[in-house]
């Protein structure tokens, strides 16, 4: 689990239910490695991406951008970092808002659980109003 001073340095939380935001999310497989366009958004050096589309799904979750290999996101990095139900929200001007939900059954054991993500809510649909 992160420190307080982790929380405190990378504005993460210890919570498993809710996680920081991210800046985009990747639903087709990506190279883990290099600053890149993700579904309309170019990453930047230290932004949060959200990765559901992976090949192998044993490789999705939340990574940091990098102009090198990119690494797992401290608080989606290890155990109890992540369970089914697990929160996360992207906000980027593409998917601004975006709700994703983590799927896997638990218990979660990152790099060796195939991770699936399943989008519970996304601004760009429009929903049909009742009286």
């Amino acid at each position: 689990m992160p420190s307080t001073v982790t929380t405190i340095l990378d504005g993460l939380s210890t919570s498993v239910a809710v996680k920081a935001p991210c800046r985009t999310v990747a639903t087709s497989n990506i190279t883990l490695a290099g600053l890149q366009t993700i579904s309309g958004y170019t990453t930047v050096e230290g932004d949060r991406v959200l990765v559901v589309g992976q090949t192998n799904s044993v490789h999705n979750g939340i990574y940091v951008a990098s102009t090198g290999n990119w690494t797992r996101a401290k608080d989606a990095d290890g155990a109890r970092d992540l369970v089914q139900g697990s929160i996360v929200l992207v906000r980027n001007v593409g998917t601004d808002g975006a709700i994703w939900e983590l799927t896997t059954s638990n218990p979660i054991v990152i790099g060796t659980s195939a991770l699936t993500f399943s989008l519970r809510d996304d601004p760009a649909n429009t929903y049909a109003q009742t009286e």
